[in-house]
Order: structure tokens, then C-alpha cells, then sequence
């Protein structure tokens, strides 16, 4: 890491000397001294050539220390498959195949043994359910007695009412009806004639 560190000190010197001497050549090219111009750019390219020398010699640097951190990853991987294998080791220490298919069978036997105390509890609830419904019928063929008794004694209609001013009873007979009709008609001394009598002129009292 402090070879990385120099190293890119030394590039980072070396590319603002090669900036420099590009500047110096192109004042001495407005100067129009050519030759001063011309060791300025040469000079350039020399430092540009240990430029890339040290850039190469970087990137090896910046390799080895990528396979470092990588190898430092690979190894706390490994310490923790490590860990792993002796947890799992501590782990099933006490278990084999054998007891755990005797877990299993254990389960199921138990398993079988609830459903079949479900069952019972559930017989039981449903012979209890069925005694209720028949006292609720029982009750409710009581109730009926009652509402058919309270029917029957209901009281009874009034008489009718018969009137015997203007209004003729219902149930008198047309022969009756014609016959009270004639005696209105004679006691007013009028003339009028039964609807089912013959035609006939009646004199008036005097």
C-alpha cells in the first residue's frame, strides 16, 4: 500500500512536469525561438515515456494488492465454513436416522390419537345438540296446543243490528217489501203502484 501511495505521488509530479513543458514549448513557439520549443517537447516525451513505466509498474502494484484483499475475502469465508461445520457438528451430534424416524413415528402416533379424541369430543357435542332439538320440538308442539286453545277461545260476534226507520232489514221478503211499499203509498194518498202489482187507479179517501 505505501508503494501504491509513492508511486502515484511520482505519477502525479511527473504528469505536471510534462504539463509544464508543454507550456514552455508553446511560448517559445510564439516567441518563434523553434529550437527551445522543440527540447521543451522532447522533454515532454520523456517524461510522458516514465509516465507510462511508472503507470505499468502501478497497475502490478494495484494487482498484488487486489489478490491480497481477495485472498484476505477467501479466508473469512473459510473461517466462517469452518465455524459452520462445527456448529453443525455440535449440532446433530446426538442425532442419527434412526432417532429421527422414531420422532416421526412418535409424531404420527400422536397425530392419529388427536384425531381420534376430536372425533369423540365431537360425538359427544352432537348427541347433546340432538337432545336439545327434541325438547325444542316438544316445546313447540306445546306452543301450538296453546295458540289452537286461545283460538278457540276467542269471543263471539256481536248480534247484528237491525234498524226499522227508513232502511228495509235485509232479510224481509220481496212480498213484504211490495206490501209495505203499497201502505206508504195509500197512507200519503198518492198513486203509487206496486212494481209486481197490477195497474190499477185507486180513488182517494175522503
Amino acid at each position: 500500500m505505501q508503494s501504491e501511495q509513492l508511486l502515484s505521488r511520482k505519477v502525479e509530479s511527473l504528469s505536471q512536469e510534462a504539463e509544464r513543458c508543454k507550456e514552455e514549448a508553446r511560448r517559445a513557439c510564439r516567441a518563434g525561438k523553434k529550437q527551445l520549443a522543440l527540447r521543451s517537447l522532447k522533454a515532454k516525451q520523456r517524461t510522458e515515456k516514465r509516465i507510462e513505466a511508472l503507470h505499468a509498474k502501478l497497475d502490478t502494484v494495484q494487482g498484488i494488492l487486489d489478490r491480497i484483499y481477495a485472498s484476505q475475502t477467501d479466508q473469512m469465508v473459510f473461517n466462517a465454513y469452518q465455524a459452520g461445520v462445527g456448529a453443525l457438528k455440535l449440532s446433530m451430534k446426538d442425532v442419527t436416522v434412526e432417532k429421527a424416524e422414531s420422532l416421526v413415528d412418535q409424531i404420527q402416533e400422536l397425530c392419529d390419537t388427536q384425531d381420534e379424541v376430536s372425533q369423540t369430543l365431537a360425538g359427544g357435542v352432537t348427541n347433546g345438540l340432538d337432545f336439545d332439538s327434541e325438547e325444542l320440538e316438544k316445546e313447540l308442539d306445546i306452543l301450538l296446543q296453546d295458540t289452537t286453545k286461545e283460538h278457540f277461545d276467542l269471543p263471539e260476534n256481536p248480534p247484528e243490528t237491525f234498524y226499522t226507520n227508513s232502511v228495509p232489514n235485509p232479510r224481509i221478503s220481496d212480498a213484504e217489501l211490495e206490501a209495505e211499499l203499497e201502505k206508504l203509498s195509500l197512507s200519503e194518498g198518492g198513486l203509487v203502484p206496486s212494481s209486481k202489482s197490477p195497474k190499477r187507479q185507486l180513488e182517494p179517501t175522503l
